[in-house]
């Protein structure tokens, strides 16, 4: 049985501190993605370095708080909403992804991005009259509408995009479809490399079994594999909402367009990464309520088995759940998809599912401390020190307070994880946007487990 801890008396205003610099973790690391798309920029690490900072000031307040969002409504209300402005315009210094074929697509997103942040205003003034809900909430819908026709409209926009993930998934979808081994059958060649000469070490699918499952999907349904990662983006914005809205639900919104404004979520669609689809299955196992604990912890162990460094999530699980009834739920539904492809060719899949990312090469283009210590130093860190500071971190993690299960978990999450990004070897976009996915749904639960002072506000 858990230990619940009393509030601490200076509980409020650390907890205030603490949903105002997961804002700033969050702004920090976006708009260091989108002036470098992921790849290594000084300025880019710097604002990443700013955010893991922030991240961890957080962690620190985090422990003296009573874990709930005490903070003025109004205020975060428009910091939020500042924060959709902000996100939107610099969602117009750039072009939302790198292989579009359209160009009236580009007009399309950046008059949208302006109908929207009008909206926002709107729904802001709105948020201070009881009378005008229907009113605000029909705004909040149309601007979820608006961004669902940019995400989905990426798709035909840039159908094509020349990356080697793309071209994994794809092929790796048809192979399935039509009875042949992905983990054996190679994938074409995006970048038209010279016969015989292997342009990239992943020859063929070196994802875990799972990350398959939403790319046949939308393969099979829709005809772009990419389809099920739109949902899931959608998904994770309500999920956001709907979890925050129980306390506030004008935060609530406002943290869903938070999350769809963010300035490279198109650019992550674009490219295939499918951590929107794991972000998913980690939504859907924060939802499921009490009476479906084994349905959540299944979903938490199909989330675990998107990537191979997710396994760090075990960690601050267990702490929380202490059952191995639990553990045996996050390890079943996993091991029995990926069965059928270990009875296939064993060593296949041990070679290219499991072992693959423990050989992978040194990135010196990724956005990480480490890269800049090669670049500029000369000092090339190994993938000990990378382990070593996951579990360092995911170790330290035990020392935020677990009365609030489910806002410690995915608070343990972001910080586990942007360290291990910033600190290691390897991060790139799709990396660090999944780490903007765990600090915003930090944000939603802290609000939703108990709410905010209404300083006297209507909506």
């Amino acid at each position: 049985m858990l230990i619940r801890e009393p509030p601490r008396r200076d509980g409020r205003f650390s907890s205030a501190a603490v949903v105002f610099l997961l804002l700033i973790s969050y702004g920090s690391i976006a708009y260091g993605l989108l002036i470098s798309n992921g790849m290594y920029h000084p300025g880019a690490l710097f604002w990443v370095g700013t955010g893991w900072v922030a991240l961890c000031f957080a962690a620190a307040l985090f422990r003296r708080s009573s874990g709930h969002a005490h903070v003025s409504v109004f205020h975060f209300r428009v910091v939020c909403a500042v924060g959709v402005l902000f996100l939107l315009f610099l969602g117009q210094l750039a072009v939302p992804g790198i292989y579009i074929g359209q160009p009236e697509y580009v007009v399309r997103f950046r008059s949208l991005s302006f109908l929207i942040g009008c909206f926002v205003l709107i729904m802001l003034m709105l948020s201070c009259v009881r009378s005008c809900l229907w009113l605000r909430r029909g705004f909040f819908l149309t601007c979820v509408l608006f961004f669902a026709s940019l995400y989905f409209g990426m798709l035909r926009a840039s159908p094509a995009p020349v990356i080697d993930v793309f071209s994994m998934l794809r092929d790796s979808s048809a192979f399935l479809l039509s009875g042949q081994n992905p983990y054996t059958t190679p994938f074409t060649d995006p970048y038209g490399g010279p016969p015989g000469l292997p342009w990239t070490k992943a020859e063929v699918l070196v994802y875990p079994p799972v990350t398959l499952l939403p790319a046949v999907a939308g393969a099979a349904l829709a005809g772009d594999i990419r389809f099920f990662s739109v949902v899931s983006v959608l998904f994770v914005g309500l999920m956001l909402w709907w979890i925050a809205r129980r306390k506030d639900e004008v935060t609530g919104q406002l943290l869903c367009l938070l999350w769809l404004a963010h300035p490279r979520g198109l650019f992550v669609i674009e490219q295939s990464w499918v951590d929107p689809a794991a972000l998913a299955f980690l939504g859907i196992a924060l939802l499921l309520r009490p009476g479906f604990l084994h349905l959540a912890a299944a979903a938490f162990g199909l989330f675990v088995s998107f990537k191979q460094y997710l396994i760090l999530s075990m960690l601050p699980a267990l702490r929380i759940t202490r059952s191995r009834r639990s553990f045996v739920w996050f390890v079943l539904p996993a091991a029995l998809i990926a069965l059928p492809f270990i009875i296939w060719d064993p060593p296949a899949f041990f070679r290219n599912a499991i072992l693959f990312q423990l050989k992978a090469a040194f990135r010196s283009d990724s956005l990480t401390l480490g890269a800049y210590l090669f670049n500029v130093h000369g000092i090339e860190l190994g993938k000990w020190w990378t382990l070593f500071v996951g579990l360092t971190v995911s170790g330290l993690t035990f020392l935020l307070p677990s009365t609030h299960q489910r806002t410690t978990l995915v608070f343990s999450m972001s910080l586990i994880f942007l360290s291990f990004f910033f600190l290691g070897t390897q991060g790139f976009c799709n990396y660090y946007y999944f780490v903007c996915g765990l600090i915003l749904m930090t944000l939603a639960l802290m609000i939703g487990e108990e709410g905010m002072k209404r300083d006297g506000l209507n909506g």
